[in-house]
């Protein structure tokens, strides 16, 4: 339905504003998927103009009929720039070269903005004297391997040299002495212990390569 709306509406465009000198709007316009965000754009902007009028429509529509002429000038040649001799397509899919895909997924539109700027929407070096942050802030740091969760102390992370605790939608900063040398005391247990579990798995494989010779 949609589809056959923005059809009908190129027909009375394509008529109305004489696209078809020079072929203004190519015939394969439907292939060219840029063309079609971009025609369906302009549809439902001129829509809004004269279907809903106010007081300032006049210079809307003045608006609208600028954006056509550029959607004529730059736009179409952008999008099909060779196809007066005959369409041609996209050379190249994005969503079927998984090397390309990873390749994007791998960076960041946050690359070089320091964390902290990001985190608090102000221009700042450092969160130390935050006493809390969101969890959707602390997100960020987590995502760029700046705050360390560790799976041994559920609720608590470390984050530029200090201990946080999560609450329902926050971060707060744990400034308890007592509470903190708790924390890094069961750590420390907790690295034991594991070491101690390592050197008997190790002490296993040992003996056991020994059987076996």
């Amino acid at each position: 339905m949609a589809w056959t709306q923005l059809i009908d509406w190129v027909v009375w465009l394509h008529d109305r504003y004489e696209l078809s000198i020079e072929e203004r709007i190519p015939p394969c316009w439907p292939q060219h998927p840029g063309l079609v965000e971009e025609l369906w754009a302009l549809m439902i902007w001129r829509t809004e103009i004269y279907d809903r009028p106010n007081r300032a429509a006049g210079d809307t529509a003045h608006s609208w009929h600028r954006e056509l002429r550029a959607f004529v000038e730059i736009t179409v040649p952008f999008y099909a720039r060779t196809c007066r001799a005959g369409h041609r397509g996209a050379e190249h899919l994005a969503a079927t070269d998984r090397a390309l895909y990873e390749q994007w997924r791998s960076h960041t539109p946050t690359k070089n903005i320091p964390l902290a700027t990001l985190m608090s929407g102000r221009p700042r070096t450092t969160m130390q004297d935050e006493k809390w942050i969101t969890a959707a802030a602390m997100q960020i740091a987590i995502d760029a391997s700046e705050a360390l969760e560790l799976p041994t102390v559920k609720g608590c992370l470390r984050y530029e040299d200090n201990w946080w605790q999560r609450t329902r939608n926050r971060w707060i900063k744990i400034d308890d002495p007592a509470a903190i040398a708790s924390i890094e005391e069961f750590i420390a247990n907790t690295c034991e212990v594991d070491r101690v579990i390592a050197e008997r798995a190790r002490m296993r494989r040992v003996m056991t390569g020994k059987k076996e010779n």
